[in-house]
């Protein structure tokens, strides 16, 4: 929630009105944030996949 607290107020400070923008340059200093996310979301997946893996092999119905 803090995160998101953060990332909502960023675009409306002075010289952070490229957080909100599509213009290409603006999109080009998005793409770090970008690649971050999606490389959360990637590790995120494997370790809960993972701690599935290794609950489904305790209950084994």
């Amino acid at each position: 929630m803090i995160l998101l607290g953060v990332m909502e107020t960023l675009p409306h400070l002075p010289g952070l009105r490229w957080v909100d923008s599509v213009q290409p340059t603006a999109l080009l200093l998005q793409s770090p944030f970008l690649v971050a996310g999606l490389m959360a979301f990637i590790t995120s997946f494997f370790v809960t996949m993972r701690a599935s893996m290794q609950n489904f092999q305790r209950v084994d119905l």
